[in-house]
């Protein structure tokens, strides 16, 4: 291990990045034996604020690794609480069908994407907040939670409301066929 971590060292400095500001950004972490590369073995999404600034990343197991999902860490630029996942991109999509579309993580975001779906947000794997709800309702007071269709995404929605309806929206729910995510459905769908 203290030679990947010499590997990684030497990469970011050819690259010309300190990896004391990579450690900053959550790409490493420190451990007893220096420093670990946090996304590694995983599929890396990047997570971009309203403006399409990269502010965070998301990576996602490609075996049986657990958690299945990781997150950067809380910073300056990125919170979790009040970041939402894809707005920069459907936001002529949301305009334009006056409506938004809420999942809960990069791979229903990805899926819907691929069938059409195009003022689609995440709210990144974590609870609708009260942030987000502000968020929603300046996009567009036509809010849709499209969540899994098990009881742990009938929850979600149930809690995800209360946000919603203190912001003074009041959202539709759509579930996908029991067992089913959003990411399965669009796959699923012709």
């Amino acid at each position: 291990e203290a030679e990947v971590n010499a590997e990684v060292d030497a990469a970011l400095k050819k690259e010309g990045i300190d990896p004391a500001r990579a450690e900053a950004a959550g790409l490493l972490f420190p451990s007893e034996k220096g420093r670990r590369e946090r996304f590694r073995g995983r599929v890396i999404f990047p997570i971009a604020d309203a403006r399409g600034r990269i502010c965070g990343f998301g990576g996602r197991a490609v075996d049986d690794a657990v958690p299945e999902y990781i997150n950067s860490p809380e910073s300056e630029l990125y919170r979790k609480s009040s970041l939402l996942d894809g707005p920069h991109q459907a936001l002529p999509a949301i305009r334009n069908e006056g409506r938004v579309v809420v999942v809960e993580g990069y791979m229903d975001l990805i899926g819907l994407w691929q069938k059409g779906v195009r003022g689609v947000v995440a709210t990144c794997g974590t609870s609708l907040t009260e942030s987000h709800a502000r968020t929603l309702k300046r996009l567009s007071e036509n809010v849709i939670l499209f969540y899994d269709g098990d009881e742990a995404g009938k929850m979600a929605a149930v809690r995800g409301g209360g946000p919603l309806y203190a912001s003074g929206v009041s959202p539709k729910v759509l579930f996908p066929p029991r067992g089913m995510d959003p990411d399965d459905w669009a796959k699923a769908s012709p």
